[in-house]
């Protein structure tokens, strides 16, 4: 067994009880997976059977409505998985080159390949880890998030007028176009939370006229990713929008003053929008964000 492998494993947190012979067991059944920038890991449409814990590298894990989490060496995830027989609850991205280390359902768990009383060790562990989400402050996902200020996932918008869902349609196309992320309504550019002067009325037109223009400038398919919240926060009501990354370029249809159309390309750097205009460069683009996606 490889030193390095038995050393990320060792200094996993969920492992620390495991002795060091059962680390060994474990790694007996594991496999090592390479993932390039960009390859989708798994994505939330997916049934998961397998857990994996980061050899090196770094990822990104995107659930609706929730703060996105990186992971580094030596850190678990995906091991709802194990207990949950539908599709995965989130998307997860390499965003540099990474290498896993693979434990898969069925030799972990459903073959005689470890002892039984690893087995339980290990499931205590996993389960034990779970808990700690449904223990979570949920409520202060979102103040927490905007006290980060905006980034390559993170979007403010103080308004919710016709100029402003113009911009979000753009953002959610950027945000779609690397990692996904959240715009966030009744905010100001400084993360200021000012909230909205709107009545629900108001909130479920915007929302409607916020679909119906993902549908038509985007896309149909892509208006069925969103995720809509009205949420409190310090007495001030905000609007929060979540876009998962695409599995497939997302282009903008824009519409000039003289009725003329194009498709433009937006992606997502810091906490702007880039429109990138030569058609070699997203090509380029495209092939080195999407060429993963699907396998």
């Amino acid at each position: 067994m490889n030193e390095d492998i038995f050393k990320t494993l060792r200094d996993c947190k969920e492992l620390v009880n495991l002795e060091d012979a059962e680390i060994k067991q474990l790694a007996g059944v594991a496999k090592l997976v390479d993932y390039e920038a960009g390859h989708e890991v798994f994505s939330i449409e997916q049934k998961g059977e397998s857990f994996y814990i980061v050899h090196y590298g770094r990822l990104i894990l995107y659930l609706s409505r929730k703060e996105p989490k990186s992971y580094t060496k030596g850190q678990l995830f995906g091991e709802i998985a194990i207990f949950n027989k539908t599709s995965r609850l989130g998307t997860i991205r390499a965003t540099e080159p990474s290498k896993l280390i693979v434990f898969d359902k069925s030799k972990v768990f459903d073959d005689n390949k470890i002892p039984e009383q690893l087995k339980l060790k290990l499931s205590w562990a996993l389960t034990q880890k779970i808990i700690t989400y449904l223990v979570a402050d949920e409520s202060a996902n979102s103040k927490r998030i905007i006290d980060k200020g905006e980034s390559d996932m993170v979007e403010f918008k103080e308004s919710i007028d016709k100029y402003h869902r113009d911009k979000i349609i753009q953002t959610l196309s950027a945000f779609m176009n690397l990692n996904g992320g959240t715009v966030f309504c009744g905010v100001d550019d400084e993360g200021k939370i000012i909230g909205l002067d709107a009545t629900t009325s108001d909130i479920d037109n915007f929302k409607r006229s916020i679909t119906s223009a993902v549908q038509r400038n985007l896309g149909s398919f892509f208006a069925t990713q969103l995720s809509f919240d009205i949420e409190k926060i310090d007495d001030h009501m905000i609007f929060r929008i979540d876009t998962p990354p695409a599995k497939s370029p997302v282009f903008y249809r824009d519409v000039d003053k003289k009725g003329n159309e194009q498709e433009v390309f937006y992606i997502r750097t810091g906490s702007a929008n880039i429109k990138i205009k030569k058609s070699s460069e997203i090509i380029k683009y495209i092939e080195d964000r999407y060429r993963f996606a699907g396998q």
